[in-house]
């Protein structure tokens, strides 16, 4: 039977293996700030193609907004639809909302800095017509800085402004809050509105083929039935 380590034997071989692990830890973090190099060049490399195309591409969604105009609350239903952004559209929103005429997403800088605007139609609830909110990112691209147009109330909406009233109002004229929305509108529907636009059709559509579906399959059950009776109708005769 072989006799178990002597405590001191043992003792010296967590120390090596302590001492091996060690180096090959460092050796690892030594691989992995080379890699955080390659990725920081990465990312300024992709971040001068979003620039170039981004720029390419502002008179084309220019173009879309001027054909969105002539479709009455497109934006606001694009908003309410979404599913993540519709979550802070409550009923108090649909009010201001309403007025909604246009939204637009520009680039600031070259950074990935970015502004977003509403345009509203001349409606009793607030001043200035476009409002805006925009995300910068500080040089090291861990931190944003927000910034946002200021809102003055009109008389009949003096209740609003002392109220927890219109969440998505508030957070778009907010410099607090989470800034990921931000970043999801840019990204998703902004760049998608139409998907948005026309996501409740789209369920209401599928809805009414699988009702069809239902229909037809009764139907081909009753046919069934029928033909079944038929025939022992005529094996009584």
């Amino acid at each position: 039977m072989t006799s178990p380590p002597s405590p001191k034997r043992q003792r010296i071989e967590e120390l090596s293996l302590d001492v091996k692990v060690q180096k090959v830890l460092e050796a690892v973090k030594k691989v992995e700030e080379e890699l955080e190099q390659v990725n920081e060049e990465q990312a300024k490399e992709i971040l001068v193609i979003e620039n170039k195309y981004n720029a390419k591409k502002r008179p084309t969604y220019v173009k879309r907004n001027k054909l969105l105009a002539d479709l009455p609350h497109f934006w606001k239903q694009a908003f309410t639809n979404h599913p993540l952004v519709g979550n802070f559209i409550q009923e108090d929103d649909d009010m201001l909302l309403d007025f909604l005429q246009s939204f637009d997403v520009t680039f600031v800088g070259d950074d990935g800095s970015f502004k977003m605007e509403l345009t509203f139609q001349e409606n009793p609830y607030f001043s200035p017509n476009v409002l805006w909110k925009q995300v910068k990112f500080t040089e090291d691209g861990d931190e944003v800085e927000v910034t946002a147009s200021e809102v003055t109330w009109k008389e009949k909406a003096e209740v609003v402004e002392n109220s927890q009233k219109f969440p998505f109002f508030q957070w778009f004229v907010s410099t607090d809050g989470d800034q990921d929305v931000a970043e999801i509108i840019k990204e998703e529907l902004w760049k998608n509105p139409v998907s948005y636009y026309m996501m409740n059709e789209d369920e209401e559509e599928v809805e009414e083929d699988e009702e069809e579906e239902e229909v037809e399959g009764e139907d081909e059950d009753d046919d069934k039935d029928e033909g079944e009776k038929d025939e022992d109708d005529e094996d009584d005769a």
